[in-house]
């Protein structure tokens, strides 16, 4: 992480750095907190249009504050800094618990992508959120004093699961709370914010006495997300003796993909089952929580729909490849982690998978395609399989890890 100051006003807009931070505005002269790629992006845009020097300064946020690595809190104030998507900010919760109920004295500030504040605005282990690009003077605004080494420590997420080597081995809450250099055994569940208005809409519109059932059709990347028409082809599979209702939740920016890619290949004349694109309906992502809250099962790639679905216990369905199930959902009860070997070059350690976090899977570049191949190996009748299976069982199994099953795409 960066502290940087412009000599000028910096303006940004998607896409111009990046889609999840972009859009904000850092004033002339503002010390800004700011991660490492900003700061990097700012700099190659200097050099392209060959201008006038862009920042006064640009220096480690180590430099006026102090990393965290388990040190006493009392009194303290914590930073705790985090760009990437709503999952990893579900990992970092239970570590934020732990700490504000050790240390009752000391404020923790989440700092993350503003569309995700909403999330966890008001959660009792959190003082404050702030968005990031994050100006010094906001903190201080909100603690009273100017903040310093003698005052305030900070813990910065950015690169542990795109780019530290713990993210192939350890489970994503083990690498989280590592990071914060807690070594004492704590709580695992995460928690997120349930806004009671939208609950109570989603809950006169939840037919209680149907089977309700939510699936996330895509992951934040194309890495880790089953193609529309493997999907498709599930729901033409489903064929439950109850009457089912199948909740198909997404942004509503996928409203279109969802209709024309998913739904439009949907042949399945059961009369007990029908469909709803609830992305036509949702108006946020609080929106979006409130119905996986209310569903009996929900399916979905390696994205946020299944840690939200841990927040409330509700059971889940993991479709995985390029990241192992156990480096997910191995402390969520009632959950069923679907995971597939491959043959692929680039696949690695026990796990044989590529631990590919960003926006290219390697392999689909190599063959001119878009999606992971081994994804495309997870076949719609084999996962239906498996979920009736689950809900043979009443949705009621004891343990994540001993529910993972591994199919070979090899064979």
């Amino acid at each position: 992480m960066r502290i940087i100051e412009p000599l000028f006003d910096l303006e940004f807009n998607a896409p111009t750095i990046t889609d999840s931070i972009a859009n904000f505005h850092i004033p002339q002269g503002e010390k800004t907190i700011v991660p490492d790629y900003i700061e990097r992006k700012i700099l190659e845009k200097q050099e392209q249009y060959k201008g006038p020097p862009i920042l006064k300064k640009s220096s480690p946020l180590e430099k006026d504050i102090n990393i965290y690595n388990g040190q006493d809190l009392t009194g303290k104030i914590l930073l705790i800094i985090r760009s990437g998507g709503i999952g990893d900010l579900l990992f970092i919760t239970p570590t934020a618990r732990f700490l504000k109920n050790k240390y009752p004295t000391c404020k923790i500030i989440l700092i993350c992508d503003r569309r995700y504040i909403p999330a966890f605005k008001g959660l009792p282990f959190f003082d404050h959120n702030l968005r990031i690009p994050t100006p010094l003077k906001e903190v201080e605004k909100f603690v009273g004093f100017p903040i310093s080494k003698a005052n305030t420590f900070f813990v910065s997420f950015e690169g542990l699961i795109e780019e530290g080597g713990g993210a192939k081995t350890k489970n994503a809450y083990d690498l989280f709370k590592e990071k914060f250099g807690i070594k004492e055994e704590i709580d695992y569940h995460p928690e997120i914010i349930l806004d009671e208005e939208l609950d109570a809409k989603v809950k006169a519109i939840v037919n209680r006495d149907r089977l309700n059932i939510a699936i996330q059709p895509t992951a934040s990347s194309p890495i880790r997300t089953w193609r529309d028409v493997h999907i498709a082809e599930f729901l033409n599979l489903i064929n439950f003796d109850r009457e089912t209702t199948i909740w198909i939740v997404d942004s509503p920016t996928k409203t279109k993909y969802i209709e024309n890619n998913i739904l439009s290949r949907v042949r399945n004349k059961n009369p007990k089952i029908e469909f709803i694109n609830f992305s036509k309906q949702s108006v946020s992502l609080l929106h979006s929580i409130a119905l996986f809250k209310n569903m009996d099962l929900i399916i979905g790639p390696d994205s946020s729909a299944l840690h939200i679905a841990a927040c409330f216990n509700i059971p889940l369905v993991g479709i995985f490849s390029p990241f192992h199930t156990a480096l997910r959902l191995k402390y969520y009860k009632n959950a069923l982690g679907l995971d597939l070997n491959s043959d692929c070059q680039f696949a690695d350690n026990e796990y044989h998978s590529c631990f590919q976090h960003g926006h290219i899977c390697l392999n689909a570049q190599r063959l001119n395609r878009i999606f992971s191949p081994c994804m495309d190996l997870m076949r719609p009748e084999t996962v239906y399989e498996r979920v009736e299976q689950f809900l043979v069982n009443d949705l009621k199994l004891l343990d994540a890890a001993k529910t993972i099953f591994t199919f070979d795409g090899r064979k």
